[in-house]
């Protein structure tokens, strides 16, 4: 459930409800929208339709003409997609008019490869529906041009060359891996299939390549060789996944049984699993089964490396889990409660009834958590408004038309008589209906309440839980830490004041609306942003009249970096956010008119401004413009170095554009006419050039650091892994 969302219940009833998060998928599909279909104009989260109320900012929702235009799913990461955009807002993927069946021509996985977060705080339903395409393979060992090789796809072949020697001629591994009129097989760069071995001793190549329709995925044989000379060994058919581990064996997936192969005998692990992946080492194999009758996964566990491989039942009925990618450290949820495997040992429980609130951020490095628990609050409305009339309309009773009499004076021919004083009488008994009416109101008020769904945060840590704030009103981001290298993990949030609100007052409201919606809007309005990491809590000082745009922000190190929306207006100021021991949760402005943000490293906090129809934008640095007309889909970090790379001059019609490495405010061209690329390393990158996505055809270059030398021409598909 998410935090915060306003749903009428019943004629005499307000609850928050939830905001859904549908799941990805392999294929540009419509999205069902059952749930998630709303957008708010202030802060940019999404929410179900016939909210009231934003549930990150509490901005009203004005009108059902405000939802979001029909969604797709980016065919490339899965991620949601605007129908109508020529990109995916997430990896850049160039969508177009693009038939359903058709894979991506910029990046391509089997199925599952691209998912990673398990989502824990989703809530035990939600989770046990989401828990089938949640296992994703860890980091794998080995692969690509850093082993000094690179396999690719060309003229129906498959092809290995050594990118730092551009002079050596390729070699053909096959002649036969696919059929040139087969347009769903592989194109462009293609992930999650390693070719080259961790040790660089064995090479696969793969043959009878084609597209499965009725199970959305690509099937292949997998052969194996260890020099040139040697024959290709048959490792095995209809393979539809794999992976090598440490000692160059192989575990795959054929007819969702899985099996490992030394290159000479192959044995069976497991039968009709879900999914699979190898730890960061490459020694332990982890896998899933679903039982049909509950819909939840068991999980197991082998140790391939050892001489005797002993097959591990973990736990079962699981509904969601997340894990480290030494699969060291394995959380996962069952009958609502939170459990973790440590080192393979024996399932602890830590924490019941966990599941029905946010999604938690967790730090495998040192075992430590974040999560909400709900806290409803039941609120009558009645107790939300000042009644200032209580007294007088206790004492006010219905005029009586004798009260009221008077005796006129005798006037020439009309005697003296008694008659009503009507102008005081009509005033007083419109005192008198105004009174009815506030009871009548008063009535109403007594008998609607709202119920808020507030959350406690919690922080887990050395077996125990602690309390970190009451009265959340939702959260705005969340980071996990997988890796030691990685950045801190973190919960940013809103809270509702201490302070309380100024209730209005009886006279000066005429319904239950104005009572509700001016509650709702102070309640935002008034909300502490916090961030809480590692148990340290501070209160962001950010503007009264900001927002926090929603899961948007970039982390260098221990500094983070976020973006605040102005109400009315589309740009933001960006802010920075210290998360150190010594200045934890020190804020400070770094730029204003910011319109989307990139990344950070290296002391270098990456950013757009003022974004054109065309989808570019001059792109910043640390509060310096330091390239125009770049595509804001056409952007990466690379990794460990805080360099940038980019694309601009980017030509629609054709497909690519100059790339170009930005240091700081150091420009280094890389490349003009590049479609598509891969970087391995600040100075390791694979290029696909002048790629025509009608025929699935493009040159393949490497950049070195200093220049970009052709490796081969008509090139398919690369293989980055």
């Amino acid at each position: 459930m998410r935090l915060g969302s306003a749903q009428i219940l019943s004629d005499s009833e307000e609850k928050y409800t939830g905001r859904g998060r549908p799941g990805k998928a392999g294929a540009p599909v419509k999205a069902a929208k059952e749930e998630m279909c709303m957008k708010c104009s202030k802060c940019k989260a999404e929410f179900e339709d016939g909210s009231l109320f934003c549930p990150e900012c509490g901005n009203p929702v004005e009108s059902k003409g405000d939802a979001v235009p029909e969604t797709n799913f980016c065919p490339n990461c899965g991620s949601t997609v605007t129908a109508g955009s020529a990109f995916c807002e997430s990896c850049g993927f160039k969508l177009g008019d693009m038939p359903e069946t058709e894979t991506s021509a910029a990046q391509v996985s089997p199925p599952g490869k691209n998912k990673r977060s398990l989502m824990l705080g989703i809530g035990a339903a939600a989770a046990a529906v989401a828990a089938a395409a949640l296992l994703v393979p860890a980091l794998r060992s080995g692969g690509g041009a850093k082993n000094g090789g690179v396999m690719y796809l060309k003229d129906g072949g498959m092809y290995g060359a050594a990118p730092d020697k551009p002079g050596k001629k390729a070699v053909e591994y096959s002649y036969d891996s696919y059929r040139n009129s087969d347009e769903r097989v592989m194109r462009g760069f293609v992930s999650g299939f390693p070719l080259l071995s961790p040790d660089g001793k064995y090479q696969f190549y793969m043959e009878d390549i084609e597209w499965d329709d009725s199970a959305y995925q690509i099937s292949y044989t997998l052969y194996g060789k260890k020099s040139q000379k040697d024959e290709g060994v048959k490792i095995d058919s209809r393979i539809t996944q794999h992976e090598l581990t440490a000692d160059n064996q192989v575990v795959y997936v054929k007819d969702k049984n899985l099996y490992i192969s030394d290159r000479e005998d192959k044995e069976k692990l497991a039968s009709d699993i879900e999914d699979f992946c190898m730890d960061k080492a490459g020694k332990i194999v982890f896998w899933t089964t679903r039982d049909p009758d509950d819909d939840t996964e068991a999980l197991y566990i082998c140790d391939v490396s050892a001489k005797e491989m002993e097959k591990t039942k973990l736990c079962a009925g699981v509904e969601g889990f997340e894990y480290s990618s030494d699969l060291t450290s394995i959380y996962f949820l069952k009958n609502e409660a939170l459990y973790r495997i440590k080192d393979f040992q024996k399932e602890e429980k830590i924490l019941n009834g966990y599941g029905d609130g946010e999604e938690g951020s967790f730090d495998f490095v040192n075992n430590t958590l974040y999560f909400f628990e709900p806290e409803p609050m039941e609120i009558a409305v009645i107790d939300l408004v000042e009644d200032d009339m209580a007294i007088a309309d206790a004492e006010m009773t219905e005029p009586n038309a004798k009260d009221y009499q008077i005796t006129e004076a005798a006037n020439g021919w009309v005697p003296e008589r008694t008659v009503i004083d009507r102008d005081r009488y009509d005033a007083d008994y419109e005192k008198y209906r105004k009174k009815l009416q506030r009871d009548r109101l008063r009535e109403k008020l007594r008998e609607y309440r709202i119920t808020l769904d507030l959350y406690s945060l919690y922080y887990y840590v050395d077996g125990e839980k602690q309390l970190i704030a009451e009265n959340c009103l939702s959260s705005i981001a969340v980071n996990n830490r997988i890796n030691a290298g990685d950045a801190a993990a973190f919960v940013a949030y809103s809270k509702c004041s201490d302070t309380a609100q100024t209730k209005p007052m009886l006279s000066q409201i005429d319904d239950v609306s104005d009572v509700t919606s001016e509650y709702y809007k102070k309640l935002y309005e008034t909300a502490e942003t916090c961030i809480s990491s590692g148990g340290k809590t501070a209160v962001l000082e950010i503007g009264e009249e900001e927002q926090l745009m929603h899961d948007t922000y970039a982390l260098d190190k221990e500094q983070l970096y976020l973006l605040a929306a102005l109400d009315g207006k589309d740009a933001c100021i960006l802010y920075s956010v210290d998360l150190s021991e010594k200045s934890f949760g020190m804020v400070q402005m770094r730029d204003e008119d910011v319109e989307e943000l990139v990344g950070a490293g290296n002391g270098c906090v990456y950013y757009f401004k003022d974004i054109t129809d065309r989808m570019t934008g001059d792109l910043y640095c640390n509060k310096k413009m330091v390239q125009p007309d770049v595509s804001i889909y056409r952007s990466e970090m690379v990794p460990e170095s805080g360099a940038l790379v980019c694309m601009t001059d980017y030509d629609n019609r054709k497909d690519y554009g100059t790339l170009v490495m930005m240091e700081g405010s150091e420009k280094t061209k890389i490349a003009d006419d590049v479609s598509y690329w891969h970087i391995m390393d600040k100075d390791a990158i694979l290029l696909l050039t002048e790629y025509n996505n009608d025929r699935a055809r493009g040159d393949l270059r490497y950049y070195n650091g200093k220049a970009a030398e052709t490796i081969d021409v008509d090139v398919r598909a690369v293989f980055c892994d």
